[in-house]
């Protein structure tokens, strides 16, 4: 299929006059932004195929679809959506892909989860790269938030290499979910994960180590252990949401630990629903808890979630890290100081909010 490129040849007035049709246009998806060309690539897909997809990012098969590209600096001019988009930032290993696929309705609202032209900006914003500015990333979640059908809404999902823009974000998009695991969760989810797992978490560890002001720098963290670096890994986390709490104050900003989810997936289902504006209402999420959202995995909706299997998988990880989990936990708030109250666990089905 023919890829129609935007911005190539043809004058300002027919780059601007083109680009105008593009960015109002909710099917041209933004998939990603090419710094090094200096160029945001969009993909031409529909309402479904977005939805469906567990991952935006290079998992997403997108041959045959036409696309076309636009110089990054037109993205400011990307108009508002109705609706600022809300967005479920996340620790990693808590549910998130599952709670943004409970959230997404036909006509009702639409859960985009780890588009990657977000971690393009995050990752250039990190190198200090100048296009990757405000205006810019305005004009990426105006575009993220189109919706396809009238008074539907966007949620975002972000993937963790995007967090470090949880804070700058809240000024611009609506409410957000701030959703985590307790720590002790989270090291067992990276431990039983294996080497894939501990690989993620050194590779989210490099984005703070590389910082001019880091704390513990590349040559220091290769002296910590992989649980280690998963343990400062979630706590760097933890902070960063705590910087976009501040920033979106308590009405617009919900922390929730994943572990009231599981145990109470209708009462946090309809929580958010209120909280994010959706108009899901009580006959959907029936009918969403009765299908087969929570019976396949989040990740791989083609196998099935087997509950007892996952539990088991934990209690062998726990078994096998004894003693450790406390020594990490203990090691962890040693080193970062100790976490404030709205990081501690939370048990039962009591929903905490910021």
């Amino acid at each position: 299929m023919s890829q129609p490129t935007v911005g190539e040849s043809g004058g300002s007035h027919a780059i601007k006059a083109a680009g105008s049709e593009l960015l109002r246009d909710a099917a041209w998806f933004p998939h990603r932004l090419d710094f090094e060309r200096g160029v945001a690539v969009f993909t031409r897909t529909n309402r479904d195929a977005l939805s469906a997809q567990p991952f935006l990012d290079a998992r997403w098969e997108r041959r045959g679809s036409a696309s076309a590209t636009l110089p990054l600096a037109v993205l400011a001019d990307a108009p508002a959506p109705p609706t600022p988009p809300g967005f479920i930032w996340h620790t990693a290993f808590c549910c998130s892909t599952l709670i943004a696929a409970c959230l997404d309705w036909p006509g009702v609202s639409l859960s985009l989860k780890e588009p990657v032209a977000l971690a393009d900006f995050a990752i250039a914003r990190h190198r200090g790269d100048p296009r990757a500015d405000a205006a810019t990333l305005e004009g990426l979640v105006r575009l993220l938030g189109r919706p396809f059908l009238p008074g539907a809404r966007v949620l975002i999902k972000p993937s963790n290499a995007a967090n470090g823009l949880a804070e700058a974000v809240a000024e611009m998009g609506g409410p957000a979910l701030l959703l985590h695991s307790g720590l002790r969760r989270f090291l067992l989810a990276v431990a039983k994960g294996g080497e894939a797992r501990r690989g993620f978490v050194r590779q989210l560890m490099a984005r703070w180590a590389s910082q001019p002001d880091a704390r513990f720098g590349p040559t220091q963290v290769a002296l910590f252990s992989d649980l280690q670096v998963a343990a400062l890994v979630w706590r760097l986390q933890m902070d960063e949401l705590l910087g976009a709490a501040r920033k979106l104050g308590p009405q617009r900003a919900r922390f929730l630990d994943c572990d009231v989810f599981l145990t109470d997936p209708r009462a946090t289902l309809s929580m958010l629903d209120a909280h994010f504006g959706l108009g899901l209402g009580a006959e959907r999420i029936e009918e969403t808890l009765r299908g087969p959202k929570l019976r396949q995995h989040a990740k791989t909706p083609r196998e099935t979630f087997d509950a007892d299997a996952e539990s088991r998988d934990f209690a062998d990880a726990r078994s096998a890290l004894g003693q450790e989990l406390e020594q990490l936990e203990a090691w962890c708030a040693e080193l970062m100081g100790p976490p404030p109250p709205s990081m501690a666990p939370v048990h039962g089905a009591r929903l905490a909010l910021a």
